[in-house]
């Protein structure tokens, strides 16, 4: 599929044309909100298959839909600002920051 989507626009313009028109218009087309979902055992033992506890289900979308989903918070940062307090689902270095933050309010309270 990805290389026939490569074929299809092998410099994305028409993929960020599409996603553009998704944004603006905010309508998803129906088509992509098809996902398929599959069962994975979660062990090995034969025995226990029989049983729905021991399956883990995963849901694949399709790759358009994987893409724009991986274009929109690129998107939305550029709109939106975030406080420089923001801490939580921001792409940072590391968490040492983080933590010592925690353990000084934990010494603290």
């Amino acid at each position: 599929m990805k290389g026939a989507l490569l074929l299809w626009d092998p410099k994305g313009a028409k993929l960020a044309h599409m996603f553009s028109t998704w944004l603006v218009s905010g309508i998803l087309p129906m088509v992509l909100r098809h996902c398929r979902t599959s069962l994975i055992p979660k062990m090995s033992e034969v025995s226990l298959l029989s049983d729905i506890n021991q399956w883990r289900p995963i849901t694949i979308a399709s790759i358009v839909l994987r893409l724009f989903s991986r274009v929109l918070p690129n998107r939305m940062t550029t709109a939106c600002s975030i406080h420089l307090r923001q801490r939580g689902f921001v792409k940072s270095p590391g968490c040492s920051e983080k933590l010592m933050i925690l353990e000084n309010l934990i010494r603290t309270s």
